[in-house]
């Protein structure tokens, strides 16, 4: 009788820690692979090797039923792949039955940009200028929320023009770029606030502690 789904689970999540994944991926395999484990297990397949393509396939077909969004059904895909194929990396099992299961497709969708007046207006909502200067960094950087509030102080070089994102999607670090105007907005800011290096770049409104989302 080969390993429980729960087990490898698990471990599963020991190698992920091992491995130093972020915190944020971390919990979503929980939350993609917690509902799957219990639809196996309610489905009479409790070890790893009783998962075939077949119990997938109809495991995905649920998700659609309940009209997740594309995104959450891929995303549960992906992290199913990623579970049975350390699955065969730890030879729990010969094969990944998802060789023979094709992954949901993503209906893409292009957001439509900003227009400068769209701009304007929420310039001229702002209350300070702190919020200007957000708004600016965000539109010229594209930055994901949780990348934009970890920013620490030592991460901006305003004579460069450069945002330096640490822990980025994938564990990546990568730079990002600040337009003139972006800029001076983070100047204004900089200038009415004492950021230390090591300190939270963006601070909420009272200025005792890191911005959230």
């Amino acid at each position: 009788m080969g390993m429980s789904i729960r087990e490898a689970l698990d471990q599963f999540e020991l190698d992920n820690r091992a491995r130093r994944l972020s915190p944020r991926t971390l919990e979503y395999h929980r939350f993609a692979l917690t509902p799957f484990v219990a639809w196996c297990e309610s489905h009479d397949a409790r070890t790893v090797g009783g998962i075939t393509p077949a119990l997938i396939r109809a495991y995905l077909v649920s998700l659609q039923d309940r009209q997740l969004a594309d995104n959450t059904i891929h995303g549960s895909a992906r992290a199913i792949k990623r579970f049975l194929n350390f699955c065969v990396q730890e030879e729990l099992i010969a094969l990944s039955p998802m060789r023979k299961v094709r992954m949901p497709t993503i209906a893409k969708r292009i957001l439509p940009a900003f227009t400068e007046a769209e701009v304007e207006r929420l310039l001229a909502a702002s209350w300070s200028k702190r919020d200007e200067a957000v708004i600016l960094v965000l539109l010229d950087t594209g930055l994901r929320a949780s990348e934009f509030v970890a920013l620490d102080g030592s991460d901006v070089d305003l004579a460069r023009g450069t945002v330096h994102v640490r822990q980025g999607k994938g564990g990546k670090d990568r730079t990002v770029y600040l337009g003139q105007q972006s800029r001076e907005a983070l100047g204004r800011y900089l200038e009415h606030r004492t950021i230390r290096p090591s300190g939270a770049l963006w601070r909420n409104r009272r200025g005792e502690g890191r911005l959230t989302t």
